[in-house]
């Protein structure tokens, strides 16, 4: 009943949502027309924007009210949340899910670590300072993290293999305007979109932070706020 804000979907077909009416929704798209919704899931307290799938099929959301939620839609109804992670004082806007497992969040107070196999309230396991953060987190393939900023146009290139305090390895600048997204291509290198009408294409590989943005790809008129890459290696992007 409010704005959807997010979607994933599940490795059988079946699509998550989330929403400005605090809930979650399952749609099974095999069914007759009018009996898709198969489940609504309750308990955020306010707007969710931001939702994945984790490895073993449970479900992750995170919302205006500072949390992230756990799901087993194995669960009966009404039941299916089984953890809520709190830690963040502020809205936390994008989940991203490591190979193994763990789960990175962002908020507008920064980005948390959180391992599910801990007990309940240790799952935090790593919170690393972003000022500015407001959107865009993604894991690369070698298992570091990049993020993006907000008024600074700047990313961020996180490894977590390094002592507390030490993760973030290099910044990069050269948007000048929001990021919200961050993806992956195929080959390795990285595409963020931003509030001042570009994308620019990152080469990670290359040693000096101020090198890395070898293109920026011009075109729209106004703040382009998503894309994906196609199988053949091409880039959709939205304004």
């Amino acid at each position: 009943t409010g704005v959807i804000n997010c979607l994933a979907t599940f490795p059988d077909g079946r699509v998550l949502s989330g929403s400005d009416d605090k809930t979650l929704k399952v749609w099974d798209l095999a069914k007759e027309p009018g009996q898709e919704c198969i489940a609504t899931l309750t308990g955020h307290t306010d707007d969710i924007k931001c939702v994945a799938i984790l490895p073993n099929g449970r479900v992750i959301s995170g919302s205006y009210d500072n949390s992230l939620k756990v799901w087993d839609l194995a669960r009966k109804s009404g039941q299916e949340c089984i953890a809520t992670l709190t830690g963040h004082s502020s809205w936390v806007l994008d989940v991203a899910i490591f190979p193994g497992g763990q789960v990175v969040s962002g908020a507008c107070d920064g980005i948390r670590v959180w391992d599910l196999d801990q007990k309940p309230g240790r799952e935090c396991v790593a919170a690393l300072r972003h000022r500015n953060y407001w959107g865009g987190v993604t894991i690369l393939p070698d298992e570091r993290v990049i993020t993006g900023g907000a008024t600074a146009g700047s990313l961020k290139l996180w490894d977590l293999t390094r002592g507390a305090g030490h993760e973030c390895v290099a910044t990069l600048e050269g948007h000048s305007g929001l990021i919200r997204c961050v993806v992956v291509h195929p080959d390795g290198q990285v595409i963020s979109n931003s509030g001042d009408n570009t994308l620019k294409l990152w080469d990670l590989n290359k040693k000096a932070p101020d090198d890395m943005c070898i293109a920026t790809l011009s075109g729209h008129n106004d703040f382009v706020k998503c894309m994906v890459v196609h199988p053949d290696g091409r880039v959709v992007s939205a304004s």
